[in-house]
Parts: structure tokens; sequence; C-alpha cells
């Protein structure tokens, strides 16, 4: 295990990058990794903590196929909170009083991602929001394309946007994933869409790609194919969300009509 009096003191800018690839060593493995970025928290501990979990092929089918016993649930959720505990404290260690008190440190919850991400956005460059909206509103999907990478990037543009405040309700995620889908998955579209309110994002896409999967399998892509044929937003018009803030509530209530008829009959 790491020892924390190793961990590099960021003073300043120029010590940014290389004080967060040692932070990156100091997680140790994948659940706190995970921790670290977020992608593990204590609402979806018992899920993601015993999926990073070595288990043979057959235990860990048993566990995806049923529902966590309390104590699976209590076990994750104490790996969770003494993982974020841990990184929370290495990160306090490491950053100098300056940087300490141009964040807004909240010691009550001690979430070490929250903490991670804000020691970050003061060293790193503001992305480019009107330049990711436009990613998010027009990325395609092409039939041959790594089907679960695809949706994990699409989720990462949404996130991004989210905490910009540019878009919050996850149906426009779903819309999106729906209608990034290629013309050769046209005939599964409505039963996704039918489905679509009572699923999560999540949910949602690993059905996609369960399907997406065995379709690619029987029907292996081929040079025409990987020309994506998908149905995109005209968003073409070089406007940007700051000069176009009605177009997601102009996405949102096509998406609350059941029939979505862009969406189903257009592609």
């Amino acid at each position: 295990m790491n020892n924390p009096l190793d961990i590099i003191k960021l003073t300043k800018e120029e010590e940014f990058l290389h004080w967060k690839a040692h932070i990156k060593i100091f997680a140790e493995d994948e659940n706190s990794t995970d921790i670290l970025y977020g992608r593990i928290n204590l609402s979806n501990a018992v899920e993601l903590i015993n999926r990073n979990n070595q288990y043979s092929e057959e235990t860990q089918m048993k566990i995806d196929q049923t529902t966590p016993s309390n104590e699976d649930t209590i076990n994750a959720e104490n790996i969770y909170k003494k993982g974020n505990r841990r990184l929370f404290n290495i990160l306090i260690k490491s950053i100098s009083t300056d940087i300490y008190n141009r964040i807004d440190i909240d010691s009550e919850t001690s979430n070490a991602s929250a903490l991670f991400q804000d020691i970050c956005k003061l060293f790193e460059p503001k992305e480019d929001i009107a330049a990711l909206y436009t990613d998010f509103i027009n990325r395609t999907f092409a039939y041959g394309e790594d089907a679960k990478s695809f949706y994990r990037d699409l989720k990462k543009l949404f996130i991004k946007l989210q905490k910009e405040g540019i878009i919050t309700d996850e149906k426009l995620l779903k819309y999106r994933a729906l209608q990034a889908l290629p013309t050769d998955l046209k005939t599964m579209k409505r039963q996704y869409f039918d489905n679509s309110d009572d699923l999560s994002y999540d949910d949602l896409i690993n059905k996609i790609v369960e399907d997406y999967n065995k379709q690619i399998k029987l029907e292996p892509p081929n040079n025409s194919k990987l020309v994506n044929q998908v149905t995109q937003l005209n968003h073409n018009n070089g406007t940007t969300p700051e000069h176009e803030p009605n177009q997601i509530t102009k996405l949102l209530n096509r998406i609350d009509t059941k029939s979505c008829s862009y969406c189903l009959n257009n592609n």
C-alpha cells in the first residue's frame, strides 16, 4: 500500500499534471479509481464493486442475475466508504493551504470525487461548451462500431453538459441514444422507445448493446455499412446553446409524445 507521506504536494499550476498522475497511483485498484472519478458512489456501490471484484465466470453470472442481499449491500457500501475516506484524506494532504482555501471543501460529506474534480477545475483548461453541445446533438453511431464505447462516450458528454446546466433531463440522453441507432436496427427502435420511460439510461443501453452484439454476429458489417445512415438533428445552422435556449425544451416536448413520429417514422 502506498504511504500517504510520499504523496506529492500540489502548490502551483506547473505541478498539476505530475500531481494528477501521482494521485492515480494512490488510487491503487479499480474500485478506488472508480470512486475517485465518480463512477462508483454510495447508490451503485453494491453493483459495481461486486462487478469489479475477481469472481469466477459462474459466480459473476449468479451475482448479475440475483438481487443483492442485505449483507452484500452493507459490505459494498463499507468498501466504498472506506475507499472514499482514504482518498479524501490523501487529497486534502496533497494540496497547499492556498489551494485548499480556493476550493469549497465539504468536510461533512467528504466526497473524494467531488474534491478531486474541484482541484482539477482550478488547473485544467475549460472546455468549449458550445462545441460539446454540438458534438452531443450530432454524434452518430455507425453499424460495426463498438456500441458500448459509443454510448459510454455519449453519456460522458451529457454529464459534462449537465454540470454546466445546459441540459439536465435524462430523457434527452435517452432520446439521443435512440436517435443515434443505425438504420440496421430500425426494427428494434420502436420496442426500445416504448420501454424507454421505464428504464434508466444504463439499463436501456445494456439492452441495446446486447441486441446489437447479437445482430453483429449474425450480420457482420461490411464496408457499405460502415457509412453511418442514422438521422441527425437539423443542427447545422451555426447556433449554440446560448443562441437557441428553446432547443432542449422542444426536444423534450417531442420525447414526451409517445408516438415520437420524428424518432420512429423518419429513420
